[in-house]
């Protein structure tokens, strides 16, 4: 926490701008002194996102009792929505309960066009994958966001 506060102080970054990714499983292991330490980040002004929801065991009641701002669907169900129909209801399902909990949604493992479509039609807030950008070093992220912002929207490039 220490050290989020004083990159926070140093940067003069505002709240909620810097956003910490925190994996289910690693909430689970402990989720009386996660809750502990997730409070005071959120009270130092960072942003939280439970990554990988639905992969582990959580109960869902630590979704209303820790402070998260975002929750990612795990890519394994997204990148199997369109084949599985048990995946495309528990990424449907996840969407909407982002939503009944005003929470921001985002869905790991976008691949293409369709797949961002399919989840933009089911209220996903964000996808996250491939199908918009490899990795990047921070000079080629630098210019992908620049070149995004000329017409508002990242771009999502069709795979073959």
């Amino acid at each position: 926490v220490s050290d989020v506060v004083k990159i926070l102080a140093d940067t003069g970054l505002p709240a909620g701008a810097l956003k910490l990714e925190v994996t289910e499983s690693d909430v689970m292991r402990d989720p009386d002194r996660a809750a502990v330490i997730l409070r005071s980040l959120r009270q130092a002004g960072a942003a939280l996102a439970l990554d990988d929801f639905g992969t582990g065991f959580s109960s869902l009641s630590y979704l209303t009792r820790l402070p998260f701002d975002t929750l990612k669907i795990d890519r394994y169900f997204v990148r199997t929505m369109a084949t599985d129909e048990g995946s495309a209801k528990i990424v449907s399902s996840v969407v909407k309960l982002g939503q009944d909990l005003a929470l921001e949604v985002v869905a790991e493992g976008v691949e293409n066009a369709g797949m961002a479509r399919q989840l933009l039609s089911l209220g996903c807030d964000y996808g996250q994958g491939f199908g918009y950008a490899p990795a990047l070093s921070p000079q080629e992220a630098e210019v992908y966001l620049n070149e995004s912002y000329v017409d508002g929207a990242a771009p999502v490039k069709a795979r073959g």
